[in-house]
């Protein structure tokens, strides 16, 4: 029996087979189920097939497999967690919010919410695959950790942030409606500390203004324990 991840995907691509690192491909090798209690609490709430829409969109057949379309699709899997998350509060039934230049989800006449996963870099990723294939499919590293905040860090998260308030403005400019930017941290380059990069993301969301947009941060894929909220508000 099809793990609920799987089931999911199967209703987006039934058996198109991908690239062996196409992370659809590794969820269908693996039976992942890790995003089972996501994939029920969308589907549940009505969300499952907009769901499918976001993900096809991200994730095209139409072309030659190329590893941005994982990483878009990451990205629409963290949309997926927000709604989750959303419905775990108070604020109504999210929806997504199919239309361009929108934020990601909403509740409609409540709250506005842009959902942005920060991915590890590109040399990150490079690094660990030629390591990955140098160690046959084993690979670590040791040494000591990076504990400060490396400035092209902290402008994917100002940048991820101004690009929300963009769309936030767009749609609602005279802020009616609350709005939240929720963050999705994939990874971390190496040397850098996790702990101290959190810690780091904190003190930068504690300040980051406006401060009536609100903001959560979510490590990996922990959508339902947040490292850090800041509840929105309304003008």
């Amino acid at each position: 029996m099809s793990s609920r991840l799987i089931g999911l995907l199967r209703d987006c691509w039934g058996n198109t087979r991908f690239p062996e690192r196409c992370f659809v491909q590794l969820a269908y090798a693996e039976e992942q189920d890790d995003l089972g209690d996501v994939t029920d609490l969308v589907t549940a709430m009505g969300g499952r097939d907009d769901l499918i829409t976001r993900l096809r969109a991200e994730h095209p057949t139409d072309r030659p497999h190329n590893e941005q379309f994982d990483l878009r699709l990451l990205d629409a899997m963290g949309e997926a967690l927000a709604f989750a998350w959303l419905t775990l509060q108070e604020f109504g039934n999210p929806q997504f919010c199919l239309r361009e230049g929108y934020p990601d989800l909403c509740v409609p006449n409540k709250i506005w919410v842009e959902a942005k996963t920060i991915h590890l870099s590109d040399a990150e990723r490079q690094e660990i695959r030629d390591g990955v294939e140098r160690g046959g499919g084993i690979y670590s590293r040791v040494g000591w950790r990076r504990r400060d905040f490396p400035r092209p860090l902290r402008r994917k998260f100002e940048d991820a942030w101004a690009n929300a308030l963009r769309k936030f403005e767009r749609v609602d400019p005279d802020g009616h409606q609350a709005a939240l930017v929720w963050f999705r941290i994939g990874g971390f380059d190496w040397p850098l500390s996790p702990y101290a990069t959190l810690h780091h993301l904190k003190e930068w969301a504690e300040q980051i203004r406006p401060r009536k947009t609100g903001l959560v941060l979510v490590k990996y894929w922990n959508w339902a324990q947040p490292e850090f909220y800041r509840e929105p508000l309304t003008s």
